[in-house]
């Protein structure tokens, strides 16, 4: 496969580039508007471009990995989507609702992939822990989860409304996803509060979400705090926990920690590169034809997030 890559990101240069040759990728095309300089020496590196719109008409790809400050994804994917390409974009795929729904129905008409790159789901400590709920024969009924960190720089793009900043649109997914992967539905109500606020994009913000059936999931998500990143899935006699659970370095094999009727024991997740299981999988799906529950998840998690939108602003 060849594959078209729009915007030289750090996120694509530390985690994705080295992996992709692995994942079946055969040729990398990059456009980047920054003026940061994109090497050319890499044997994955084809041809390099200058503006993004350029290349999607002209470099001849087969799908469009899209890495760029994010209110610029909905637009291009619309564009690579309608030029009949494959598109793989990080989170958020889109900065509203409406856009989601466009954007997946113009996936399932043109029949090509929309892909929202929500890699951490892809992990197998996450699919561990829903295997050991399974094993148990007991189904989760509420999740806590905190993904914060400390404040990011003055110029990072994310204090920036015109940039698609705010801790909603970049933590969105974080909030939600657990939602669709351990109760396997969306939810009934949605609950917010903004807890901390930038000149011009809120930079925190806790939530609470009812799925029904007595489920329900809270957390705490921002850049303003220390950094904390993990989750706990609770269910009738049966608790996992684990640390890092949103950002995972590929050689860690991390500690689940299970308790069983009060009694507590350990157990060690696999190791795996997230970003390269769910490139891999694409990819894969890709080639096989099958890719259009990509798009239905990103749909899905949409909906969730706009929820989270406008609790957050009542």
């Amino acid at each position: 496969m060849k594959l078209l890559v729009l915007g030289f990101s750090n996120i694509f240069q530390r985690r994705v580039l080295p992996v992709l040759g692995e994942c079946g990728v055969e040729r990398v095309d990059i456009a980047s508007e920054s003026g940061r300089p994109v090497p050319d020496n890499h044997p994955l590196v084809g041809g390099v471009f200058g503006e993004y719109r350029q290349a999607i008409r002209s470099s001849g790809t087969d799908a469009v990995y899209i890495s760029t400050t994010n209110e610029r994804h909905a637009p291009l994917a619309r564009e690579a989507l309608s030029a009949g390409l494959h598109v793989i974009v990080d989170k958020p795929a889109a900065m509203s609702l409406g856009d989601a729904v466009e954007l997946a129905g113009l996936a399932v008409r043109n029949n090509r992939c929309l892909a929202e790159a929500t890699v951490f789901g892809a992990h197998p400590q996450i699919r561990r822990a829903r295997e050991i709920f399974r094993e148990n024969g007991v189904r989760p009924t509420r999740i806590s989860s905190t993904f914060s960190i400390p404040p990011l720089g003055d110029d990072n793009f994310r204090y920036r409304k015109a940039l698609g900043g705010g801790a909603i649109a970049d933590t969105g997914v974080y909030a939600v996803v657990p939602g669709r992967l351990f109760f396997e539905t969306a939810p009934t109500a949605v609950h917010a509060r903004i807890t901390s606020r930038g000149a011009e994009v809120e930079t925190g913000y806790s939530l609470l979400m009812d799925f029904g059936k007595g489920r329900a999931l809270v957390g705490h998500f921002g850049f303003d705090t220390e950094y904390r990143n993990w989750i706990e899935i609770l269910g009738p006699g049966l608790c996992v926990r684990f640390d890092r659970a949103f950002t995972t370095t590929p050689e860690l094999e991390n500690v689940l920690t299970v308790i069983r009727a009060n009694a507590v024991s350990t157990e060690t997740a696999q190791a795996g590169d997230s970003f390269a299981i769910f490139f891999g999988g694409v990819i894969r799906d890709i080639g096989a034809g099958d890719f259009r529950q990509y798009a239905q998840a990103m749909l899905e998690d949409a909906q969730s997030v706009d929820m989270l939108r406008r609790a957050a602003r009542q």
